[in-house]
């Protein structure tokens, strides 16, 4: 990254542009970019968003500015549980020609780890997702936009799978053949919860909705869950979606984007962890 984008950054966060200011590129994020705005020992989160996968940024701002200060009021909750969530650092988002630029203040003492290690680290994990879930609880789910609309409704996902079935070659449809014949023994389910939510027999909750173990930040000494992060997909549906995307995460011991199926295997030593965590909060 330039020397001219960090200074513009310094400039739009309240920083002396007259300092050295660089960019280094921060974690793994397969959606944002994010990186390390830093002047010696002055360090900021910067994110570059991307505007193509969230086309409403207002929302985004809106959603943030709304959480950030109902958890303010919930302050000791979070404290109480040595947990915290990811605080603005202020200023207005910086547009870069196509992009969009917003700060976060740096979490001291905190890394992040793409899979668990151990069934502490999903408990962990689970345990500041469920904390941060209960604060939200809190709030009324209508205040919050719909950031990503129909993000988990499996519904709109069938829809979408029958549309692009319709329009596949033979040859596309003949490699995902086994797919296809797994994705129809879970049809009625991918149907069910949105049903249920539609209906009024879920609840409608505000849920994270995007609940994998790198959007935890845990402290460097005690290596417990310490922060939530990543808030953009924050809104309305239900905990058993944020539950089940722990669940997809947290206990493959692989990558979650791992290519060769065979190198694929899931931890039930985690997954009661995970549900024990979450219970626990």
């Amino acid at each position: 990254m330039t020397t001219d984008i960090a200074k513009q950054l310094a400039a739009a966060f309240g920083r002396d542009v007259g300092e050295n200011w660089q960019l280094s590129r921060l974690g793994t994020g397969h959606i944002h970019h994010t990186y390390v705005l830093s002047s010696g020992e002055d360090r900021l989160i910067v994110q570059r968003v991307n505007t193509q996968v969230f086309q409403r940024p207002q929302s985004l701002m809106q959603n943030q500015a709304l959480i950030e200060a109902h958890c303010k009021l919930h302050e000791e909750t979070f404290g109480s549980s040595g947990m915290t969530y990811l605080k603005s650092a202020g200023g207005d988002w910086l547009k870069d020609g196509a992009y969009l630029w917003r700060a976060f203040h740096e979490v001291a003492h905190s890394y992040t780890i793409d899979i668990p290690r151990s069934a502490r680290d999903a408990y962990q994990g689970a345990f500041g997702f469920g904390t941060f879930l209960r604060v939200l609880s809190k709030m009324n789910p209508s205040d919050l936009k719909d950031t990503i609309p129909h993000f988990h409704n499996g519904k709109k996902r069938l829809e979408h799978f029958e549309k692009a079935r319709l329009n596949a070659s033979a040859e596309r449809m003949g490699k995902a053949s086994d797919v296809i014949d797994l994705l129809e023994q879970f049809r009625s389910l991918l149907k069910e919860l949105p049903g249920l939510l539609e209906n009024g027999t879920l609840a409608l909750r505000i849920a994270h909705n995007d609940t994998k173990i790198n959007n935890i930040l845990f402290h460097k000494t005690t290596h417990q869950a310490c922060c939530v992060i990543d808030l953009d997909t924050v809104m309305p549906g239900t905990w058993l979606y944020d539950f089940g995307d722990m669940a997809r995460t947290f206990t493959p011991v692989s990558s979650e984007d791992e290519p060769d199926s065979k190198n694929v295997r899931i931890s039930t030593e985690y997954l009661f962890a995970l549900a024990d965590g979450f219970m626990d909060a």
